[in-house]
């Protein structure tokens, strides 16, 4: 049996997230040309030469479901701990900011991430922990549970119907 895709890796970057792509001077047909902002550009560069050397020439992956997991640790003064980060940059652009960056390099496109785990942490230095791994869905289908007490009251309640 062939054994599952994992791929880990950390990047030592402080992330301030995906910023929206702007519109420049420039025109085209009358309409302006979006670019990508320099320090998102720079921040998936970063990430994805760091992927790229840990994948070691391994191809990207096609064609499994993955979970990807992330860890936005933050420098913080003393009194912050390894506490939960509340403050920008917001998550949901952090994680856009990596996914797209792993694009082609761990795995064909991001639509395979079928997980995601992620939070922001205070810590002692800038750093990103990323884990891919390959899902298992070898599982079998869960069958809701519900109680006794409730499937009395439901029916008490189907008997009491009008019909």
């Amino acid at each position: 049996m062939a054994s599952k895709f994992k791929f880990e890796t950390t990047v030592f970057i402080r992330v301030s997230g995906k910023e929206r792509p702007r519109a420049g001077k420039k025109r085209k047909n009358g309409k302006p040309v979006l670019f990508t902002p320099p320090n998102t550009k720079s921040s998936e560069k970063i990430i994805g030469t760091n992927c790229s050397l840990k994948m070691n020439g391994r191809s990207p992956v096609e064609k499994v479901p993955l979970e990807v997991t992330i860890i936005f640790q933050y420098a913080a003064p003393k009194y912050k701990g390894n506490s939960p980060k509340k403050s920008k940059p917001d998550l949901d652009n952090c994680i856009k900011l990596v996914l797209d960056a792993m694009n082609g390099i761990v795995y064909k496109d991001d639509n395979l991430v079928v997980s995601l785990k992620a939070k922001k942490i205070w810590g002692n230095e800038d750093k990103i922990m990323i884990t891919v791994e390959e899902l298992d869905y070898s599982f079998q289908a869960v069958q809701p549970v519900i109680s006794d007490s409730y499937q009395s009251v439901l029916k008490r309640t189907v008997a009491t119907q009008p019909e």
